[in-house]
């Protein structure tokens, strides 16, 4: 198995960097989001339904995300942005990542 419980914790930190990213970047954001209030935001989202467990992910995990983003910021390639996406299509020209969850 590998870190994450369930599909969901994947998606729910997906969808927190992409808000840590806004959060950070966006310069209508008066008041950036700090690590301690990232962790707080994603504790206890890895939960295994299945065995009633619900865990926070690693503490180093969430500090190292939150370095990346804050000093890379997630930019769409403007020839990408104006290409309609198809959830069909098997060839992409974002790389693939894999993840691992135990369901």
């Amino acid at each position: 198995g590998g870190i994450f419980h369930s599909w969901d914790a994947v998606h729910i930190l997906t969808f927190s960097i992409i808000m840590l990213n806004t959060d950070l970047h966006s310069p209508q954001i008066k008041k950036r989001m700090t690590l301690e209030e990232f962790i707080r935001n994603n504790r206890g989202i890895n939960e295994d339904k299945t065995r009633g467990l619900r865990e926070d992910l690693p503490r180093e995990l969430l500090e190292n995300i939150f370095s990346s983003i804050a000093s890379n910021e997630i930019r769409l390639d403007s020839k990408h942005a104006q290409e309609p996406t198809t959830l069909s299509s098997p060839s992409s020209s974002l790389p693939a990542a894999s993840v691992a969850a135990s369901n």
